[in-house]
């Protein structure tokens, strides 16, 4: 089984398209600070999910309203998957040194200005970047193929019950 498909079996997907439920799962699965999740507004010059840490070790993602649900998830998934392969753990000891630098400000100030940039190349800056891509890829495949499964069932139940009006009718 490969991370991607055991991390979305763990987190309850494709059954699961809560966003609370799925980052109240990740912390059942990644036991720490409990994960915030905020809507933000769109803007130009956001990217449409991010995830950090705070100085309080408190992880937060945030995800841009979007009008489209499988949009929001796929977003928000990304950002869970950044946390559950270790993504920001890898980072503690810059952000610490970071902070070090800083000592009078407030923590949370400096880590959002030199937060990373995401750019807008559309490219996978990192390895991280495209884990964490393809994982929400896979969830999106699994979704989908279940609304497929769902769709094949409704159609064969209507198919079932169609026959059986129709030889009620037939047998008066």
């Amino acid at each position: 089984m490969s991370d991607y498909e055991k991390l979305a079996r763990d987190l309850g997907i494709p059954h699961t398209r809560d966003l609370q439920a799925l980052c109240d799962r990740m912390n059942e699965l990644c036991p720490g600070p409990p994960i915030e999740l905020v809507e933000v507004e769109y803007s130009p010059d956001r990217p449409c999910a991010t995830v950090h840490r705070q100085a309080s070790g408190r992880c937060v993602v945030e995800y841009v309203k979007h009008p489209d649900e499988q949009v929001r998830l796929h977003n928000v998934l990304h950002e869970l998957a950044h946390i559950a392969f270790g993504d920001l753990d890898s980072s503690q000891a810059e952000m610490e040194a970071l902070l070090s630098r800083f000592p009078d400000l407030d923590p949370d100030v400096v880590l959002a200005v030199f937060r990373r940039d995401q750019g807008s190349s559309g490219a996978f800056s990192t390895d991280a970047e495209y884990r964490a891509e393809m994982f929400a890829s896979y969830a999106d495949a699994m979704y989908l193929e279940a609304e497929e499964s769902l769709s094949v069932r409704a159609r064969t139940i209507r198919r079932v019950v169609d026959i059986a009006t129709l030889n009620r009718r037939l047998s008066f």
